[in-house]
């Protein structure tokens, strides 16, 4: 699965932070909680998100999970399947996120590959 871009440090972006999410996706953190599993302080991790192109936690981590999504899409993974991996509350939660993201539903981006 090909990763999102990665910022130098512990922080958000990182290797580590990035495999961490990949292992977890499901897991919601805010600013403070990744900054604490992640031992740096909130500044190093906003520093980072901007060196991501962002300045949210949550905008990173939305982008790491349609990144995700699209991959076990593409390997045949079922939109329901896929939506439980990554944290939604239920299918019509995550195609809502996908569809917005991407401009079309999963399952017609699951026709498209």
């Amino acid at each position: 699965m090909r990763r999102i871009p990665t910022a130098p440090g512990c922080c958000a972006g990182s290797p580590r932070s990035t495999e961490e999410f990949h292992r977890h996706p499901d897991i919601d953190r805010n600013l403070t909680d990744w900054a604490d599993h992640l031992d740096c302080t909130i500044g190093d991790l906003t520093d980072a998100l901007g060196l991501v192109g962002t300045d949210s936690v949550r905008r990173w981590a939305s982008t790491v999970r349609m990144t995700m999504a699209r991959h076990l899409l593409a390997s045949g993974i079922p939109v329901g399947a896929v939506a439980r991996h990554l944290g939604y509350s239920g299918t019509a939660s995550f195609s809502h996120v996908f569809r917005r993201a991407h401009g079309v539903s999963p399952r017609a981006w699951h026709g498209y590959v």
